[in-house]
């Protein structure tokens, strides 16, 4: 059963309002989303500002717990890593 909370961003995602890592945690407190996930808050805070070194065990742990398919987890992590290239450059 999905907590309520990422009932919201899956809609939002699913919506394609939701389009980046960062989004996410801007609609969920980090604390809560690493607990929720059982992945370590270092590694999340890590994914704020270089998400290429996420696993695809990872991938398939924040997308069961927010119940979408790893695909769409993948598009979020890709448009991600754009977006912190972008940046870079």
């Amino acid at each position: 059963m999905i907590h309520q909370p990422y009932t919201a961003i899956r809609t939002l995602i699913w919506n394609n309002s939701i389009t980046t890592f960062p989004e996410i945690i801007l609609r969920i407190s980090l604390k809560q989303l690493c607990k929720d996930a059982d992945i370590e808050p270092s590694q999340m805070r890590e994914w704020l500002h270089n998400i290429s070194n996420i696993t695809l065990q990872e991938v398939k742990q924040l997308s069961e717990m927010l119940e979408i398919p790893e695909y769409r987890m993948m598009r979020i992590v890709i448009a991600t890593e754009k977006m912190q290239q972008a940046m870079r450059n």
